[in-house]
This record gives C-alpha cells, sequence and structure tokens, in this order.
C-alpha cells in the first residue's frame, strides 16, 4: 500500500511539474519582453482598416523595438545599413494597456494580438486611430 501511495503522489509530482513549465513556457512565448521588428502599419478610418506594409530605410537592417525585462524601452532607426538612431525609454504593461514613454512623450496603446510572432498594437493621435503590427525577431 504504501508502494502504491508514493508511485500516485510521485506521478502527480510529474504532472504538475510537467504542466507548470508548460504553461511558463507558454506565458513566456506571449511575453512582451525581445526584440520586435516593425511589419504592417495602418489608421482606422471611419471604421475600416487601412494597412499597409512598413517602410524600412536600410536594405539589410530592420527597424525595431525592443522591451527588455528591466522596463527599458528601446527604438532603433536604420537610415541605412551603417547608420542607425535609437531612442530609449520605459515600459508599462498591465493587462492589455502598454504604457511607452520616450523622453517627455508618453504613448498608451491597446494590446490586440500578443503571441510568439505577432505583436498588434492599437493607439490613438489626437483623434485618429492608427495600427503597428511588429514581427518577433528575438526573445529576451
Amino acid at each position: 500500500m504504501r508502494k502504491i501511495t508514493f508511485i500516485s503522489a510521485f506521478l502527480i509530482s510529474v504532472l504538475f511539474v510537467s504542466c507548470s513549465s508548460e504553461s511558463e513556457q507558454l506565458a513566456s512565448k506571449n511575453s512582451i519582453e525581445g526584440k520586435w521588428e516593425y511589419d504592417v502599419e495602418g489608421r482606422i478610418v471611419n471604421n475600416q482598416v487601412k494597412l499597409f506594409d512598413y517602410q524600412h530605410s536600410a536594405s539589410v537592417s530592420k527597424d525595431v523595438l525592443e522591451f527588455n525585462g528591466n522596463g527599458e524601452v528601446k527604438d532603433i532607426y536604420f537610415y541605412n545599413d551603417n547608420s542607425s538612431d535609437q531612442m530609449q525609454g520605459v515600459w508599462f504593461k498591465k493587462g492589455n494597456q502598454l504604457t511607452v514613454s520616450f523622453d517627455d512623450q508618453t504613448q498608451l496603446a491597446e494590446i490586440l494580438e500578443l503571441n510568439a510572432t505577432t505583436l498588434k498594437l492599437q493607439y490613438t493621435i489626437k483623434e485618429s486611430k492608427y495600427l503597428k503590427i511588429f514581427r518577433r525577431v528575438s526573445q529576451n
């Protein structure tokens, strides 16, 4: 009887650890932390979405937005493959709301989609709604 109880307890603990690591991996894949390449942008006009491919200035290097685990965000823009500019700021995420601040400018965005490969944001500037879609390049 003692053997059966031990084996049952062992199997339950193995299943619990397996489920925990799977859920942790899923949460990690759905984390905003990482490097995101600008992919698509657009506007919402009269409830219609108008999207177009993001135009990168460099031929090889791509503009990226990088969210670090310490709350730091970097927006890296490439003028060409040899020249770039970078803005550093801070970010905060609560539920599906994202707040990003660079210098004295703060932008609030709603996260419409966040998974292992895609980050889709909607934000408002002067009563106009905009969309940005990013493709994950790497995960922190």
